[in-house]
């Protein structure tokens, strides 16, 4: 799926506004979401930055909703429920910046040869536990096939190397963009 220009912008508008709504019970972005592309039902993360660095990621892998609903979703999910930070304040909002991933439907790989470094963003699973890093993570720390493996299991609570012999390993792609890029 490759959105114009014009559907990231209203992803964007959507994403601040559901922001905006639960930040100040209110919101003056007006976002038409008039395009058939915002009905497909597509995993999507949401980031939100400030100051460069992480604020919140929330996201789903899982292809229920529509973009309508799901970026909203996870924008606010992002905001104000990582549990790795307060709920976003007034007096940040103005410094966040967002990031809008969309998901392919993850596949099964079996070697890490199969990872492509910038393409692929990485699902491990064992049992109940379950691990994501998207693409720019891997990117962004320059790791080699096996250090993405390794920090995806960290991610899913399991041993480093589980990837190797009793996890499931998944790889899917992502269209990702920025608000910084408007």
């Amino acid at each position: 799926m490759s959105l114009t220009n014009e559907e990231r912008k209203e992803l964007f508008q959507i994403a601040r506004k559901a922001i905006e709504i639960k930040l100040f019970g209110k919101s003056n972005l007006k976002p038409t979401m008039d395009s058939p592309v915002f009905q497909s039902k597509k995993g999507v993360f949401v980031t939100i930055d400030k100051s460069g660095k992480l604020r919140g990621c929330i996201g789903t892998v899982e292809f229920n909703d529509s973009l309508m609903d799901v970026v909203p979703n996870m924008a606010v999910s992002a905001a104000f429920h990582d549990p790795r930070f307060q709920p976003l304040r007034v007096e940040e909002y103005s410094s966040i910046e967002i990031e809008i991933s969309i998901l392919s439907e993850p596949e099964a790989i079996h070697t890490p040869d199969e990872i492509i470094i910038g393409t692929h963003g990485l699902m491990v699973s064992y049992g109940s536990s379950r691990g994501l890093l998207l693409p720019q993570v891997a990117v962004e720390n320059h790791w080699t096939q096996e250090e993405f493996l390794n920090h995806t299991c960290i991610k899913a609570h399991l041993a480093s190397d589980m990837w190797r012999d009793k996890a499931k390993i998944e790889v899917f792609e992502a269209e990702v963009f920025a608000e910084g890029e408007f």
